[in-house]
């Protein structure tokens, strides 16, 4: 599957990427995609025949999306690790 991406309406370009971790069950027929931009990283799953449509609706996908780890109340992977600055 393409890496695919979009420039949203505050001048962003976001890029789509389909991960490898999917729910056992959903593997056929869903997809987990890691949106990026700069400084920001999210999450949105949807059908395959979704993704992988001619038309697929990349706006509507990041609308849907969430922030990394925000479906668990995890904070994302790429923090840095360390003390926190005072």
């Amino acid at each position: 599957m393409a890496e695919r991406s979009t420039v949203s309406p505050d001048g962003r370009t976001w890029t789509f990427r389909p991960r490898s971790e999917a729910r056992k069950d959903e593997t056929d027929t869903h997809v987990v995609l890691l949106v990026e931009t700069v400084g920001e990283t999210r999450i949105v799953t949807c059908l395959r025949v979704e993704w992988e449509s001619a038309a697929t609706d990349l706006a509507g996908l990041l609308a849907r999306s969430v922030p990394e780890g925000g479906s668990r109340g995890v904070g994302p992977s790429r923090e840095p690790f360390g003390p926190p600055p005072f």
